[in-house]
Parts: structure tokens; C-alpha cells; sequence
């Protein structure tokens, strides 16, 4: 449509346009429109090279370099249905997609800068496996690929594309008992070393589904640690020393200014049990122990076997070869004993976390034992605490509840869009 009286610039009007698609309506072969959300261009090319050479410069212009495109499965937001499309990722942080790999038909788009958590779905939740979960304050998607293989590099091209991920990644896995420091009790953890830190979770589920979320929001990352981290100890400034053997020491840098096994495995030095605050733990003589001491706290594990010992050992060491020192303290829940605040770093982002017991925040002394409220955001997806998210994410109760959180508990402002979403 020429429109000579049209007082904007050409270059702003690119950059408010919203889509680009084959006209539909026109008398004229090789047309296609430019919109806007208040107008919309009708444009024609003389042949079909000039048509496709046009498309493609101005899908540059206007939405950005491709990084990425494929095929996926998108679910509806109400309906619930399946419908397969043409999805693309720009450089913009936006993945658009169509009705096929022309990219002709817009039929709708993902603003990936406003997305605050993604995960992997489980096959439970929806019937179907290679499910990728994406929640943002107006909406959460769903989207499935057609193998591991394919919904792993959707996963890493969308994480690349949103920067900023906070995500557990462990250079050593596997169990250990760990020494409660009010009880003296022995339990059984799933400890994790990850970039000069060591997490521990009462279950290997947890570090499972904690290690498969990127978070993008301090309030989601803040919350799951809580509901599914049992503790934390850097190591930035420490020693790790075998018990048995004073010489082996692993010294953190700046010090001065595993095989996996079984939950139910059992070592062969139990002498007692004793039942503490409800679980059963195990007071006993361990071999393979070694000690981890920061600045005010010790530390004591042991290994099921030398073999385990050795393999966690060789972890620290390359561990403290590539750390950077930094400064702060441990978390320990497992003897609700009283810590002082610390920060975890995770992708060299610092994220604050609150004991379980009690802690003081700008002078006011407040409980920080796990409350709804500190948890509400994960307790919607797994309200049993489990690792297994049993719920549809995009039931409107789901997200109405989420929205109505972040927007008055949080602060995060819900911004709704003029998107062409099914």
C-alpha cells in the first residue's frame, strides 16, 4: 500500500514491525505484508527470486541473524493440543514460529529475554517425552522434541541465546556420609562439586532435577535451592584433608590473606542406630574419611571405599587448580544448626540463601525454617518436593497463581504482549 503522506522513517517503521507474511488478500502474485500493531504494508516483487531475496533481507532487518531452527511440537495454551511448527531462534532473543520451514505464515513468537526458568518437562506431565518447559510472567509453554538428542541442543541454543543462565554444572558426583556437627550423627548425602563449591541434597533426585533447570530469575533459583539443596560448602578457602592420612592435604589457593552408589548401600562399620528428629541415622566409626575446614567450620565425610576416596580427592584437586578465591560461608541443614549468611556462586553469579534456621537480615531476627511462602513458586510444579513436577504448567490455575506471585511477592511486572499466539 503507498501511502506518500506517511510521515515515519523507514528505518523506525522496521523496527516496529511484528511480522512479515505472504499477503493473502492481493491481486498481484509475489506480494507479501509488513505489520505493524496499528498498520499494515502490502508490498509486491516482480518474480519469485526478487520475492525470496526481499524476505530474506528484511526478516534480517527486522527480527534478527537465525541462530537456530527446526521442527517442534508446540502444545496450546488452551485447547491443549499438539500441532507441529517451524520454530527459529533470532539473535534478538525471540523464537518465532510458522506453519512450515518457508517461515511464510507467522503464526506466533517466544520473547526468550522475558523467560525466568526453563526445564525439561517430564513424560508424566504430558504424555509425551522430550518436553521443554518455558515460564515467563504472562504465560508458560510447553514445547517437545522428537528425541534427547534434539531437545538437549534446543535446550543449549535457547540457554545461549538468553544469557545470563544460572545452572548447576557438577565435575564430580556421587555419595557420601556426612558427620552431623550438633549430633554426631552419620547420614547418607548426594554431594555434588560444582566450580569450587560443594552441594549436597538428601537425595539424588534433587541434585537431578536442581542440575536440569536454567534459571534466569533470582527468585525462581533462590526457592528451588531451598526446596531442594540440603547445604553448601566452598571451598575456595579451605583445606580438604584425609583423616587417615595428615599428608594428603588439598590447600585452596590464597589460603593465608566418586563412583555413584546405591542410597541403600551400607558400609561395614555400622555399630548403632539412633533415631534423630524423626530419620534414622547412623552413629558409628567410619574409615575414608576426610575433613573439610573453612574458616569456621568443619566438615567431615567418608567414602564407602578407598577407591571413592581417591576419585574425590582427584576432584578437589582439579577443582582447586581452576577455582578463583573468593569469600563466603557454608550452609548446613542437616542438624538445623545455625549458619551465618552466605553467597553460592553459580556461573560467577552471586545468589544470596537463608538458613533453615534462624537468621538477621539488616538487624531483624526473622524465622527462615522452609514456608510456603519461600518456596511458593517450585511448591506450584512439585508440591510433594520430590524432583518430579506432577503438574500441567500452563493450567490457567497454575499460572494465574504464578503471575499474581511474581508480580505482587517479587516485583517482577507482568507485561502482556500483542502476540499472534494460538
Amino acid at each position: 500500500n503507498d501511502d506518500d503522506d506517511d510521515d515515519d522513517e523507514p528505518e523506525f517503521t522496521l523496527r516496529r514491525m511484528e511480522s512479515i507474511s505472504v499477503a493473502t488478500n492481493s491481486d498481484k502474485a509475489y506480494s507479501f505484508q509488513l505489520s505493524t500493531s496499528k498498520r499494515t504494508f502490502l508490498l509486491a516483487c516482480q518474480n519469485c527470486d526478487d520475492f525470496n531475496t526481499w524476505i530474506d533481507h528484511l526478516e534480517k532487518s527486522i527480527f534478527g541473524l537465525r541462530i537456530f531452527q527446526g521442527w517442534l511440537t508446540k502444545r496450546g495454551a488452551y485447547r491443549k493440543s499438539w500441532k507441529k511448527r517451524w520454530f527459529v531462534i533470532y539473535d534478538t532473543q525471540e523464537m518465532r514460529y510458522y506453519d512450515d520451514e518457508t517461515r511464510r505464515e507467522p503464526k506466533g513468537v517466544i520473547k526468550l529475554h522475558e523467560v525466568l526458568l526453563m526445564c525439561p518437562g517430564d513424560e508424566e506431565q504430558y504424555s509425551t517425552p522430550y518436553t521443554i518447559q518455558l515460564m515467563t510472567a504472562d504465560r508458560n509453554w510447553v514445547l517437545a522434541s522428537y528425541s534427547q538428542k534434539e531437545r538437549d541442543e534446543w535446550f543449549n541454543y535457547m540457554e545461549e541465546c538468553m544469557h545470563g543462565a544460572k545452572r548447576l554444572v557438577t565435575s564430580h558426583e556421587g555419595w557420601l556420609w556426612k558427620k552431623g556437627q550438633r549430633h554426631q550423627a552419620w547420614k547418607k548425602r548426594y554431594v555434588a562439586l560444582s566450580k569450587g563449591w560443594l552441594f549436597y541434597f538428601e537425595q539424588q533426585f534433587h541434585c537431578n532435577k536442581f542440575k536440569s533447570i536454567a534459571f534466569f530469575s533470582e527468585a525462581f533459583f533462590n526457592q528451588a535451592f531451598r526446596l531442594y539443596v540440603k547445604g553448601s560448602i566452598p571451598l575456595h578457602q579451605t583445606t580438604v584433608q584425609k583423616m587417615d592420612d595428615p599428608s594428603s592435604t588439598v590447600d585452596a589457593p590464597n589460603k593465608n590473606d566418586k563412583n555413584d552408589k546405591n542410597e541403600n548401600d551400607q558400609i561395614n562399620d555400622i555399630e548403632t542406630n539412633e533415631l534423630v528428629n524423626g530419620h534414622t541415622v547412623y552413629v558409628c566409626d567410619k574409615q575414608f574419611m576426610f575433613r573439610i575446614s573453612t574458616e569456621k567450620h568443619e566438615f567431615v565425610f567418608a567414602a564407602d571405599s578407598k577407591h571413592d576416596l581417591d576419585k574425590w580427592f582427584h576432584a578437589f584437586h582439579s577443582t582447586h587448580r581452576h577455582s578463583q578465591t573468593d569469600t563466603a560461608q557454608a550452609e548446613d541443614h542437616d542438624d538445623d544448626t545455625e549458619s551465618t549468611e552466605y553467597e553460592t556462586v553459580l556461573d560467577d553469579s552471586p545468589v544470596p540463601n537463608d538458613d533453615e534456621e534462624k537468621g538477621d537480615v539488616n538487624g531483624v531476627t526473622f524465622n527462615m525454617r522452609r514456608e510456603v511462602s519461600k518456596t511458593f513458586l517450585i511448591d506450584l510444579y512439585d508440591p510433594n518436593g520430590n524432583g518430579k513436577w506432577a503438574v500441567d504448567v500452563e493450567d490457567e490455575h497454575i499460572t494465574k497463581q504464578q503471575s499474581d506471585h511474581l508480580r505482587y511477592s517479587l516485583g517482577i511486572e507482568s507485561k502482556k504482549h500483542d502476540q499472534m499466539n494460538e
